[in-house]
């Protein structure tokens, strides 16, 4: 009788030990179960789908923002929480474009800003398949950084936490949150590979890691172990023609705290209303105009370049982005730009972003 009991007390220990192990090998289960809900994907109106183009296709290795175009998600599972008689849209009228978070309960959602750039219409798909409207409150272009709300009245939206950037660790295990390729709310892993990196357009500070991200991952979370957002997904390193070779980009959460910081505080943000690029020769490239922006306004144009700005020398586009951030709306500004092999002074009014 002692014989059988010691058996069936060891095997009871194998039992609670395998469960034990089985549960310790995977810790990171119970808090994507925990996060998922409050990720979101995003989407605009298929008609007012603009072409997007990937960002430095001057080089041979591209960073590559990820741009989603398949609405298939919102087609098959969408809920409108509107009235479509009215509206007149109805989800198989949304193209999917990319992802974003939920930040509070009232629905603020943070995604890129190369994601809604230029929209009039924005919706989000929450985790439970429900498709709502959405608005941007606030811009920043320079950090690639969207603050959306979300329309719906009386409801309470799950939420995630943010981390602190800077104490992210090279070798820290992170979990990446997105809709890649269509297929929604996907979860994949990997460490940080660095910190503090700096892509050939100037973006500054960036965090590199391993965890596999695609286009449609734009704008979704980076999070530690803990489930708190440590960054943005915002780009991969990528050969032509390629996807992702385990080399891809986030922007510090600490950079999104200061666009809550001016929505909570209604701190206004200038801004000069261009995307401009660094040069092999380290010159500012003006890219895009924004229309209607107080470069436009300027007779500033695309191709021209920026020398200097207050008659300090800008010799790549994160000092241009980073002295206009300095500034209040309201400031004027003196850029000397070479155009048309010519060097002239160009005088410009910075504004506050319009929401």
């Amino acid at each position: 009788m002692r014989h059988c009991e010691k058996i069936l007390i060891s095997i009871l220990i194998l039992f609670l030990l395998s469960g034990l192990s089985h549960a310790n090998r995977h810790p990171q289960v119970e808090m994507v179960k925990r996060v998922m809900p409050a990720v979101v994907g995003i989407g605009i109106e298929k008609n007012n789908y603009i072409s997007y183009r990937f960002s430095g296709s001057d080089f041979m290795e591209e960073f590559r923002k990820f741009y989603q175009r398949e609405e298939r998600e919102f087609k098959e599972k969408g809920k409108p929480q509107w009235d479509r008689e009215k509206e007149r849209i109805a989800p198989e009228d949304i193209r999917g474009i990319g992802s974003g978070f939920i930040i509070d309960p009232q629905g603020k959602v943070v995604t890129n800003y190369h994601v809604i750039e230029g929209q009039r219409r924005i919706f989000v798909m929450t985790h439970d398949g429900k498709v709502f409207k959405a608005r941007v409150i606030r811009e920043a272009p320079e950090d690639d950084l969207a603050l959306l709300e979300i329309e719906a009245s009386l409801r309470q939206f799950p939420f995630l936490k943010l981390g602190d950037s800077d104490a992210v660790e090279v070798a820290e295990p992170v979990i990446a949150i997105g809709n890649p390729f269509g297929l929604s709310f996907t979860v994949t892993s990997g460490i940080v590979s660095a910190v503090g990196r700096t892509t050939p357009d100037g973006k500054e500070g960036l965090i590199q890691t391993d965890a596999a991200v695609n286009p449609g991952n734009s704008g979704g979370p980076l999070l530690n172990l803990q489930g708190e957002v440590i960054g943005i997904n915002t780009m991969i390193y990528a050969s032509k023609g390629g996807g992702f070779m385990g080399v891809a980009f986030a922007i510090p959460v600490n950079k999104a705290k200061t666009l809550l910081a001016s929505d909570k505080e209604g701190r206004s943000r200038a801004y000069l209303g261009v995307r401009v690029s660094t040069t092999e020769q380290g010159l500012v490239k003006i890219e895009s105009i924004e229309a209607g922006s107080p470069a436009f306004k300027a007779g500033l144009k695309e191709g021209e370049i920026i020398l200097s700005v207050n008659n300090k020398e800008m010799r790549s586009a994160n000092d241009l982005v980073k002295y206009i951030q300095n500034k209040k709306p309201g400031d004027k500004i003196v850029l000397k730009i070479k155009r048309k092999g010519a060097v002239e002074q160009v005088t410009v009014t910075l504004e506050e972003r319009r929401d």
